[in-house]
């Protein structure tokens, strides 16, 4: 059987690149969390969530980046 394109860069969904994606969103949610929600604590308690939601359903990443890159610079790609 073939393997899919996307498990040949990414590796397995264990590997070192899912790891690094799973970092950079644990801190960046904790960072939008906190600024939301004031307290440290609950900003824990709401990435840790999010991590199980992650570890369980890995295609779930690609959303949650893909809307943060739009959000980041799809004003700045789409202005003229």
């Amino acid at each position: 059987m073939m393997p899919l394109m996307l498990d040949i860069v990414l590796g397995t969904p264990k590997g070192d690149i899912w790891l690094a994606l799973l970092l950079f969103l644990a801190v960046v949610t904790f960072a939008w969390a906190k600024g939301k929600l004031g307290d440290a604590y609950t900003a824990i308690a709401f990435v840790l969530i999010l991590g199980l939601v992650f570890i369980s359903h890995t295609e779930f990443v690609w959303v949650v980046v893909g809307v943060w890159l739009l959000k980041e610079y799809g004003l700045k790609m789409f202005k003229v």
